[in-house]
């Protein structure tokens, strides 16, 4: 469960991949997307707009949720820190990849340069990614450490909540 709402790379796909799972489907070249509906990075922004860094729901910072889970304020403090340490050294990370991203989907509809070059491309495209889901990953499990066991399964019913809402929308594993 992801309750730091956030799609995962896997889910976007440039041009060229869209276009082949399209034409799988019958849809053919009128189902590609307008350039503007490329993707930046594994996640589309967050609520302070950083491309490559997921949308976040900083229920921590949720009055709410904090009443209704039993989280206290040193607790909460606690994970707004790891948070932002996290924010703070990914980063330069997020903000390469969302570069790398456009430079690919640029190659992508120019289809100008051959495999290799492509390939390279998209292989560091890939490795940044992957190096931002897994800091994610551990960021969560290490946010999810400062919580009890109780906490932890009310946070995740009042996150499946929302999900159903339509307020949230969930990846990763639970």
């Amino acid at each position: 469960m992801s309750l730091l709402i956030a799609g995962s790379a896997a889910g976007r796909v440039p041009l060229a991949a869209r276009a082949e799972q399209a034409g799988a489907g019958g849809q053919g070249a009128s189902a590609l997307p307008k350039s503007g509906d490329a993707h930046p990075g594994p996640d589309r922004g967050n609520s302070t707009g950083t491309p490559g860094l997921p949308p976040t729901w900083e229920w921590w910072t949720d009055a709410d949720v904090k009443r209704t889970i039993g989280l206290t304020d040193q607790q909460a403090k606690k994970i707004d820190e790891i948070y932002q340490d996290r924010r703070r050294r990914d980063m330069p990370y997020a903000l390469q990849f969302a570069t790398l991203w456009s430079e690919l989907e640029r190659m992508t509809e120019e289809r100008a340069v051959d495999e290799g070059t492509y390939g390279v491309k998209v292989q560091a495209v890939e490795a940044l990614g992957a190096r931002l889901r897994e800091s994610r990953t551990t960021m969560l499990y290490r946010i999810y450490r400062q919580l009890q066991p109780d906490q932890y399964a009310k946070l995740r019913d009042l996150n499946d909540r929302r999900i159903r809402d339509g307020r949230g929308r969930g990846a990763g594993p639970r």
